[in-house]
């Protein structure tokens, strides 16, 4: 019988942003036009959890990158790369996603809440 371990075998997308020009830090992402059928939100989740850091993009942006360790921004490419789930966390760790993605999940927990408690109070 074949031992398979799927950790290495099944890739997923990964969008590659370079580390930051100014700073060096690996802690960089992509800005993305925000879809009007899609909250922003939902897609920052599903991006911290893939190691991604993705921030809402202005109509007119002109630089798409970004650093979340110094605020820089810039102009660069965007390279998509098939990588499997231990490279994933390798990416979240150098990227500081998963403490990021924790608060957001707090957050969301905390205002689900608080709408539990006026739909019980007002009927919505």
């Amino acid at each position: 019988m074949i031992n398979l371990d799927y950790k290495k075998l099944i890739k997923l997308p990964y969008y590659y942003v370079p580390p930051c020009p100014n700073c060096g830090s690996r802690a960089t992402g992509r800005m993305i036009k925000a879809n009007r059928q899609r909250s922003f939100e939902w897609v920052f989740v599903e991006a911290l959890k893939n190691g991604e850091l993705v921030a809402p993009a202005s109509e007119n942006f002109q630089k798409n990158l970004f650093c979340n360790a110094c605020g820089h921004t810039w102009e660069g490419p965007v390279r998509q790369f098939w990588l499997t789930k231990e490279q994933i966390v390798y990416e979240k760790e150098i990227r500081g996603t998963d403490p990021l993605l924790q608060q957001k999940l707090n957050e969301i927990a905390e205002e689900n809440k608080h709408k539990g408690l006026l739909k019980k109070m007002f009927g919505f």
